[in-house]
């Protein structure tokens, strides 16, 4: 990118005028910013990064139940993080980051 273009991102990001999403945009066209610029993650991927963590404990989660004899309460409380799990798959497959639950 050219050095000229690159600096007046940087300047219209830093005055107000280029919002995160547009600078992000320009991150993902080749722009690269010097240390000292810090820009916040969109809440989008934010959450997807929530979503994607929280399944891994999900996982351990599950298999842990499996390899197990549960209870009735235990049982219960799987079925509640099953319906959990399952929202936050169709939250991946439809794209939509707005929240976590």
């Amino acid at each position: 990118m050219d050095e000229s273009v690159r600096a007046r991102i940087i300047r219209l990001h830093t005055a107000g005028s280029l919002t995160d999403a547009q600078l992000y945009s320009a991150l993902d066209h080749g722009l690269v910013l010097p240390s000292d610029v810090v820009v916040a993650k969109p809440v989008s991927t934010a959450n997807l990064e929530a979503i994607r963590a929280l399944a891994v404990t999900a996982r351990a989660d599950n298999l842990a139940y499996v390899a197990s004899t549960p209870t009735t309460a235990e049982a219960s409380a799987q079925i509640k993080a099953l319906s959990r799990q399952v929202n936050a798959l169709i939250r991946l497959a439809l794209s939509d980051f707005s929240a976590t639950n």
